[in-house]
């Protein structure tokens, strides 16, 4: 199990089963992008990635410091803007623009 979702499970043990279920659930660690420092989460919308930035950034942060003994920045975006970013890329690369 990668690190970002023991984080998410030990979050989990700390609050209600309602809000684990409709917020937190949801969001999907990136292992490729996240490093030592940098700790990389997608949320599906909008809702979702504002509700848990202004909850549980801070709290996601500190149970990474707990399980890694080091301080990480919680990096909480939307799914979609990546999805978005790759369509871009892929169609730019096509036409050479």
């Amino acid at each position: 199990m990668e690190i970002g979702q023991e984080v998410l499970l030990l979050l989990k043990e700390e609050i209600t089963e309602s809000e684990y279920n409709r917020y937190i659930k949801q969001l999907s660690y990136d292992s490729k992008k996240s490093t030592s420092d940098l700790a990389v989460f997608y949320a599906p919308n909008a809702l979702v990635c504002n509700w848990i930035k202004s909850k549980y950034t801070q709290k996601i942060a500190h149970l990474f410091e707990v399980k890694n003994n080091s301080k990480v920045t919680v990096s909480i975006s939307l799914k979609n803007q990546l999805d978005k970013r790759k369509i871009k890329k892929a169609t730019e690369q096509k036409t050479g623009h």
